[in-house]
């Protein structure tokens, strides 16, 4: 369970408004997108060189896919800002655990990997490849927080809030990479983190309320 199931469960659970087709049409390109990502990662196509000419189409095709899981987490802020379920963490818990479990155990019968990885794969919230869920389950014992403000901030204040953001998260990598700080540095992990989640959640907010939606 993955950026996709994620995303299956913010449609399924948490939409109870009219239906904006144009998010139905972003999340389902961003979809397609993800699936390419991981297509690329797990055939080993992107250990190629760059100055191959015969796979810089993949390399393209990569750079233009990157988008996909930023959208994910926009498009949480954008339908969720309104409303919360605790309730919603079990789910996840449980879709996470039953679908890591059940591909586990197929590897498990055919050799691919010991009872240890097995019994693991109970506990996907604490795999490092299952970041995305992990990231999200963080993000979501958040979101009330993040609801209270989106709902209660004057939109000057969150407008002028977003700016900072944008600027300050634009800026601060680079100048931390020019000045060779520790890479500790990078504290939103290049935007596997929930840290970045939680950012694209609060923008997703304001652009569901003031700008899509309109409340």
């Amino acid at each position: 369970m993955k950026e996709i199931d994620i995303i299956k469960f913010i449609d399924s659970k948490d939409i109870k408004s009219k239906r904006n087709y144009g998010i139905d049409l972003l999340r389902i390109f961003s979809m397609i997108n993800v699936i390419i990502l991981h297509i690329n990662i797990y055939s080993n196509q992107l250990r190629v060189r760059f100055n191959n000419e015969k796979f810089k189409p993949i390399w393209r095709l990569e750079t233009l896919s990157y988008f996909a899981v930023n959208c994910f987490g926009l498009i949480s802020g954008i339908v969720g800002y309104k409303q919360y379920k605790f309730s919603n963490l079990i789910y996840i818990w449980f879709n996470a655990s039953f679908y890591s479990f059940i591909f586990s155990l197929y590897l498990y019968f055919v050799n691919r990997i010991d009872l240890k990885s097995l019994m693991i794969s109970l506990l996907p919230l604490l795999i490092k490849k299952y970041w995305y869920i992990s990231a999200y389950f963080i993000l979501y014992l958040f979101i009330p927080f993040l609801n209270f403000g989106i709902n209660n901030l004057k939109q000057k204040h969150f407008r002028n809030i977003i700016f900072f953001y944008i600027l300050f998260f634009s800026f601060y990598y680079v100048i931390g990479v020019i000045l060779k700080l520790p890479h500790n540095f990078n504290f939103l992990n290049d935007g596997y983190s929930p840290q970045w989640l939680i950012i694209l959640y609060i923008i997703g907010g304001y652009l569901g309320k003031y700008i899509i939606i309109k409340s």
